[in-house]
């Protein structure tokens, strides 16, 4: 935990791991030094177990102990999460759509390793069978938030052994290369009742995912591109702020993924939920180098697309916010 999550700082443009900051003793920060961000604990869970997904089942944490250590009452006398982000500072509250989040912490996909003993992380990658730290971004979310696992009452020793269960939030899926019989089976039981993607759908990932952007530069500005889809344009909380260092932060609220649609006096009720969640949500990303705030021009078409325009400049202290209607 310490290794891939750390503070989320402004203008720190490369993220250091909360136990990067304790080997470089640099000092305490304050709460206003945090950007104004969050991560679901079903995304920390959701890590946690894509980097044990190779290690001996008995080495794994289940889930309930997991959330125990996030949540700071883990009955070990070691550190545990709030440790490492300290509650007043992090808080962990309930969004909008229910899943729980924790303020202010951001993933490292690429962490720092260089003040850890060589011999701990030789002894990290033999118990989790990685050949490194940085983790491909190839974890699979699933809006049903389905991991398989290997069952308790499950005596088998072929690896690894499917059983599932379901809760809110993203998930992890870990299929067998050949699975057995009984894996099949099981397999069969789950998707029984599902619904077939077919055609383009098949071939790409399913549903509008927020966040994905162009970044491109020209001589004097930057331009970026950002989808928001299920995003409305005129709400009040919509707000794109640009800072000096080239910090750009996006804020908003999402009007998909309900479990109840109300059309034509119809209630029809959500089979697979693919769209962004309902609730607010925050993008933030880094352009390569500092601008001018004042000069930023920004637009929200009806294609659910922002484009912003913003021109170099050497990095000052203002700030900018495109919201709203404008």
């Amino acid at each position: 935990m310490g290794t891939y999550f750390g503070p989320d700082l402004k203008g720190e443009k490369t993220q250091k791991s909360a136990l990067q900051r304790i080997a470089e003793d640099l000092p305490p920060y304050t709460l206003d030094q945090l950007a104004d961000s969050h991560i679901r604990t079903s995304e920390i869970e959701q890590i946690y177990y894509y980097l044990v997904r190779k290690a001996d089942r008995s080495l794994i944490v289940k889930l309930p102990v997991l959330l125990q250590f996030i949540q700071g009452n883990h009955p070990s006398q070691g550190e545990d999460f709030l440790t490492l982000f300290p509650s007043h500072l992090h808080p962990q509250t309930e969004s909008l759509n229910h899943s729980r989040i924790v303020a202010s912490v951001a993933f490292i996909r690429n962490p720092a390793i260089f003040y850890i003993k060589q011999e701990d992380i030789e002894r990290f990658k033999k118990l989790t069978r990685l050949e490194e730290l940085f983790i491909e971004n190839t974890v699979v979310r699933l809006p049903n938030g389905i991991y398989l696992e290997k069952g308790d009452d499950d005596d088998s020793e072929e690896e690894p052994i499917l059983s599932y269960f379901l809760r809110d939030g993203p998930g992890i899926v870990i299929l067998p290369s050949q699975p057995s019989r009984e894996e099949m089976r099981r397999i069969v039981e789950i998707a029984r009742n599902a619904y077939a993607v077919t055609g383009s759908a098949a071939k790409g990932q399913v549903g509008s995912v927020i966040g994905l952007m162009d970044i491109s530069e020209s001589e004097d500005s930057y331009l970026f591109r950002v989808a928001l889809p299920g995003v409305k344009r005129e709400n009040r909380a919509f707000q794109c702020e640009v800072d000096s260092d080239g910090r750009v932060v996006i804020k908003g609220e999402t009007i998909t993924g309900e479990k109840r649609v109300y059309r034509f006096s119809q209630t029809f009720i959500m089979q697979t939920q693919n769209l962004c969640p309902t609730g607010p949500f925050s993008v933030s990303f880094q352009l390569p180098g500092p601008v001018d705030p004042q000069r930023f021009k920004g637009s929200f078409g009806s294609d659910a697309i922002l484009e912003g325009i913003v021109m170099k400049q050497m990095p000052s202290t203002r700030l900018i916010k495109f919201g709203g209607e404008q």
